[in-house]
């Protein structure tokens, strides 16, 4: 019998999401492994997408970004990291877009609150913190 051939994915975890299913594989011993858990969870899940309300992504492909030419990241990944409801997770990133993003590109990532709200935690040269922080002031100025 020939094999199907299998592709490797990567599912990032929480320490949280790690932990609970851990929990619920040692509950289930149907499932082999997180391998077996994760393809039938993702079946089932595809099956119920019709049903569920999802946000498209179709404005992001999955092309990588040209400013992320050192990490395998997709633009969809960007934005999902962007998502993120924690600063501390998502900061990198920012300074990331902040300092190698073309100006005009910068606004398809970021609001001018969020860079506000980020730039006292990035990590950047302060050169360039202080022009960004500026030009909010500026923006922002009431």
């Amino acid at each position: 019998m020939r094999r199907k051939k299998e592709y490797l994915q990567t599912v990032r975890l929480t320490k949280e999401e790690k932990k609970r299913t851990d929990q619920f594989l040692k509950l289930n011993p149907i499932f082999e492994s997180f391998s077996s858990l994760a393809r039938a969870a993702i079946i089932d899940f595809v099956g119920e997408a019709k049903t569920l309300a999802l946000k498209p992504t179709s404005s992001f492909s999955q092309k990588k970004p040209y400013f992320l030419w050192d990490y395998n990241l997709t633009e969809g990944m960007v934005k999902e990291i962007l998502s993120l409801p924690s600063l501390d997770k998502k900061k990198w990133l920012i300074a990331r877009i902040l300092v190698h993003c073309r100006f005009q590109d910068v606004w398809k990532y970021l609001s001018i609150s969020e860079i506000k709200e980020a730039i006292p935690f990035l990590r950047m040269s302060q050169r360039k913190k202080e022009h960004w922080q500026y030009a909010i002031d500026l923006w922002t100025k009431q």
